[in-house]
């Protein structure tokens, strides 16, 4: 960040791209991007797991204490 900041400062150009990388993974088939490295199915999963465990805490959390009309 540093140097495109430094770039403006000196009116150099800076090009920027800005990806969403959630978006592009939610069209490509997971099917294929894991038979292409099966590594990716360790990491996966490993990622469906804590998101599992967050939303888990999470919904615990809110079950405690909150009428349901508040959440």
């Amino acid at each position: 960040m540093e140097i495109w900041t430094e770039a403006l400062s000196h009116n150099l150009p800076v090009d920027m791209i800005f990806m969403e990388y959630a978006k592009a993974f939610d069209i490509v088939p997971h099917e294929c991007l894991i038979a292409q490295n099966p590594a990716l199915k360790r990491d996966y999963e490993d990622t469906l797991e804590q998101v599992q465990r967050r939303a888990t805490r999470l919904a615990q959390a809110l079950s405690h204490g909150l009428p349901p009309l508040l959440y």
